[in-house]
């Protein structure tokens, strides 16, 4: 996260509002995550580096329950969560940790599942 300049963190959280300003639910939610993939196209960044910058400044709308996105799976009974939250969350740990730590090109090879598994060692552990 260290190559990221103020201003383009202060760039991504405006271009973020502005697409989700005026909308709410699953539409909020489809707008942001649009804004966050052509913001990383154009930045050459991850959508996961750019939904955390995001997220850090408190502007990330979550999916909501119900649409698709968080639900429960008969085999496992875990919670289904998508890659870019998983791998979000875990960054965030991290972060706690140290920020120094924080390597988004490891981060962003995980898969959702594993992202999750690690967050949870990390809950535990800091625990």
């Amino acid at each position: 996260m260290s190559d990221w300049t103020q201003e383009q963190r202060e760039e991504v959280v405006a271009t973020y509002e502005a697409a989700v300003e005026g909308l709410e639910d699953i539409a909020a939610y489809d707008a942001g995550r649009a804004a966050i993939t052509e913001m990383s196209e154009n930045l050459g960044k991850t959508p996961v580096a750019v939904q955390t910058i995001v997220s850090r400044a408190g502007k990330y709308i979550k999916k909501p329950a119900g649409a698709g996105g968080a639900t429960a799976t008969a085999s496992t009974g875990t919670t289904r969560v998508s890659k870019a939250d998983a791998i979000a969350e875990l960054t965030q740990l991290i972060e706690g940790i140290d920020a120094e730590l924080v390597d988004e090109a490891i981060l962003s090879k995980l898969t959702g599942k594993a992202a999750q598994y690690f967050a949870s060692i990390l809950k535990t552990a800091t625990n």
